[in-house]
């Protein structure tokens, strides 16, 4: 009867203990979320990668890595999104195929014409999920090129692209095309 008694008490500790942060969606301190936001703007110039070989010790890292992916803080701190405005979104994209290659990724072979005189290696794309900037490392001599990206989407067909002819760096967001 002690057995049975203790195990139950043992697995009522573990369910208090350990379950509520895996079904929660990010709980962190206040403190902990000023902490993070302060080292966003370096996050975001860094990269991922380089930023963890820079901070390996940080003592909330895991926490602030959480945050950095979690949509509602993204666009509750990131002025990019602001950067990017919907009314300059182009229609003239042409989506030709899609490939899911996991939940929620897809990838697209789009097609989009340049405009008159004016040549870019960066397209913005806009997907339910994310904003991302297309970087392709070749300018195309054809008037509308084709290319392939990684993407994050609920609805890959509503997918928005644009040129980004005055295009600013935000390594971040930034993906290469093929």
């Amino acid at each position: 009867m002690q057995k049975i008694l203790v195990f139950l008490i043992a697995a009522m500790l573990f369910t208090i203990y350990f379950l509520p942060d895996s079904f929660a969606s990010i709980s962190i301190k206040k403190s902990d979320e000023i902490r993070c936001t302060t080292i966003h703007s370096k996050f975001l110039k860094m990269g991922e990668d380089e930023f963890r070989k820079r901070y390996p010790s940080y003592p909330i890292m895991d926490k602030c890595m959480m945050l950095y992916g979690d949509p509602d803080f993204i666009k509750k701190h990131t002025s990019i999104t602001n950067t990017f405005s919907t009314s300059t979104i182009l229609s003239d994209a042409k989506i030709l195929s899609t490939l899911k290659i996991g939940h929620d990724k897809f990838l697209i072979k789009f097609n989009m014409c340049y405009d008159e005189n004016k040549k870019t290696k960066h397209i913005l794309i806009i997907t339910d999920k994310e904003q991302v900037v297309g970087k392709d490392y070749r300018l195309h001599k054809e008037a509308c090129p084709s290319s392939w990206i990684m993407v994050k989407a609920y609805d890959p067909l509503k997918t928005q692209f644009s040129w980004d002819y005055e295009h600013k760096s935000y390594p971040k967001i930034e993906r290469k095309m093929l």
